[in-house]
């Protein structure tokens, strides 16, 4: 089962926390300061001291990175998507998730080796 959740770093800690297995941490940001400042005015939702609150949470978060498991430059949503995407399909495929499949596949071979 696959799950997404935007959150904060703190909301990233808490999941961590819970599912400390199976979680998959992405950090997602854009690829420099300039870009986030366009972002925050474009929206037009937030005041200047929003904007402010929002830089200066960006400040914070940025040195919590480190406890995240994957980076995704979100520049462009096509390939930040297909990054996600990848991510999502390496963290199916490690050996660690697929131990029930293996097992049955090292019985299985064990079974045929008895019939031959």
């Amino acid at each position: 089962k696959i799950v997404i959740m935007d959150i904060d770093v703190q909301g990233a800690r808490s999941i961590r926390k819970e599912f400390p297995d199976s979680s998959v941490l992405i950090f997602i940001m854009p690829s420099d300061i300039k870009a986030l400042k366009e972002r925050l005015l474009n929206r037009k939702q937030d005041n200047m001291d929003t904007i402010k609150k929002r830089l200066h949470n960006a400040k914070e978060e940025i040195e919590k990175i480190g406890e995240f498991d994957y980076i995704v430059i979100n520049n462009d949503l096509d390939k930040a998507i297909d990054d996600v995407d990848g991510i999502i399909n390496s963290e199916r495929l490690k050996i660690f998730r697929n131990e029930k499949l293996i097992k049955k596949f090292k019985e299985d071979l064990k079974n045929e080796e008895r019939i031959l």
